[in-house]
Parts: structure tokens; C-alpha cells; sequence
């Protein structure tokens, strides 16, 4: 189990360090209270576009995999081309303050998420495990004659999860819904502070 968590955790961090160093080569990025949303947000959609694509062209579960090596090569790349220092952008004492809130806020939508199943979880585990047994293109499990043309990311995404660390599809879904939350309240701090300044307005 510890190396699921371990695997798991490695996930999340290629899938953020590949957006935090496209955020810093492309977007010129190099406030820290703005880079760690940002960059959690481009590595999950990176993932997923790269992923979607390739999956046209190879079996699934090599997608999985490729395209995580191929984010993870051009971090390092990316990485190597950085050149602006790195600024916290706000007081060091609210960027601690934002940490420990948006850790206990996700927290508590953390114990939710593994107690209940909430929107539409139900049907997202279906189509991730049909994902993992080859239904690519996606067609609906409970209708194979339709092919779905859209709404299938965050089940290409926990299907991945499931498959590159072998976490449960179940957990799969709770993990990664609190990774994608995780940036959410972070994000609206940094918008509302960019257009402010006021640190009140913010929190």
C-alpha cells in the first residue's frame, strides 16, 4: 500500500512539475503564490490532451505511459531553458497561512469524497475501467454502439491513475478529485489578490 501511495504521489508531482516549468518558460511565470495552481491545472490538462491524442494512435496502456515520460522529458528540457528567478509574491506569512488553509479546507472535501459517492462518481468508474480494457475510443459501456465524443477527461485521467499506480478505480477517483480541488481555492486567492492587492479580499 505505501508503494501505491508512493507511486501515487510520484504522479501528481511529474504531472505538476511539467506545469510548473511550462508555466515558467511560456507564460513567463515566476511568482510562487500564482505558479503552484497554475502548474497542478496545466499538468492534468496536458496530461489529459497529450494522452486523448496518442491513445488514437497506440493501445491504452501505452498511452499511460508514454505520455507521462513524455511530459516528465520535457520538464527536464524546459528546466533547462528557465532563466527568471523565482519571487514568493506575497508575504511570507500569508503564503504560509494559504498553505496550511487550502490543506484543511481539501481536507474536509477529502473525507467527503471517501465517505460518499457524490456527482456523477458512479458513472466516471465505469467508463475508467472500460478505459483500462481497451475501450478507446470511448463508447459508452452501458451502449456500445455510441461513441461518446466528449465529457470523457476525468475518466481518461483516473483510468490512468488506476493503471500507473495501481490504486483501486474507486480510491483512483477520490485521489485525483482531490488534486484537482487542491488548486481551486489556491487559484481564487491568487485572482482575487492579483486584481486587489488586498490580502482580506483574497482569503
Amino acid at each position: 500500500m505505501i508503494f501505491i501511495f508512493l507511486k501515487l504521489f510520484l504522479f501528481f508531482i511529474i504531472l505538476s512539475f511539467f506545469g510548473w516549468q511550462f508555466s515558467r518558460k511560456f507564460l513567463k511565470q515566476n511568482e510562487l503564490y500564482v505558479l503552484v495552481p497554475v502548474s497542478m491545472i496545466i499538468g492534468i490538462s496536458a496530461f489529459v490532451l497529450l494522452l486523448n491524442i496518442f491513445s488514437y494512435f497506440l493501445p491504452i496502456y501505452i498511452s499511460f505511459t508514454s505520455t507521462l515520460f513524455i511530459l516528465l522529458f520535457l520538464s527536464f528540457y524546459f528546466y533547462t531553458k528557465r532563466d527568471a528567478s523565482l519571487l514568493l509574491g506575497v508575504e511570507k506569512k500569508y503564503l504560509y497561512f494559504l498553505i496550511i488553509a487550502t490543506v484543511i479546507i481539501s481536507s474536509l472535501y477529502g473525507l467527503i469524497f471517501f465517505s460518499h459517492d457524490i456527482f456523477d462518481e458512479g458513472i466516471h468508474r465505469v467508463y475508467g475501467e472500460s478505459i483500462i480494457n481497451g475501450n478507446f475510443p470511448v463508447r459508452d459501456p452501458y451502449n456500445p454502439g455510441y461513441s461518446i465524443q466528449y465529457h470523457y477527461c476525468f475518466a481518461l485521467l483516473i483510468s490512468a491513475t488506476s493503471y500507473l499506480t495501481g490504486l483501486s478505480m474507486i480510491s483512483s477517483v477520490d485521489a485525483t478529485m482531490i488534486f484537482q480541488i487542491l488548486p481551486v481555492f489556491w487559484m481564487v486567492f491568487a485572482h482575487v489578490y492579483r486584481i486587489t492587492k488586498n490580502y482580506k479580499m483574497a482569503f
